[in-house]
């Protein structure tokens, strides 16, 4: 009864400040919604959908492999000075 009535109040103060704080409304209906979206199909390279899990996984580390570049992380070696 007093879980009910603390979620109760919890909602109602909620909507009363929806103008003012918007976002933990939103936060709160999103949190309350049962569908999460997942990622949809993705293109191979062929050009064929694509919905195995693994073959999502594969695709998309492929491409981030792309974007990002390979810096030079050798650390100089200081020559002994005595």
């Amino acid at each position: 009864m007093m879980t009910r009535n603390l979620c109760r109040d919890f909602e109602y103060n909620l909507a009363r400040n929806v103008k003012q704080n918007s976002k933990a409304f939103w936060r709160y209906c999103e949190s309350k919604m049962k569908n999460r979206s997942k990622l949809g199909d993705l293109k191979t390279a062929d050009g064929k959908l694509t919905g195995d899990d693994e073959t999502k996984a594969e695709l998309l580390n492929s491409f981030f492999v792309s974007v990002f570049t390979h810096e030079n992380t050798d650390v100089p070696v200081l020559e002994d000075k005595h």
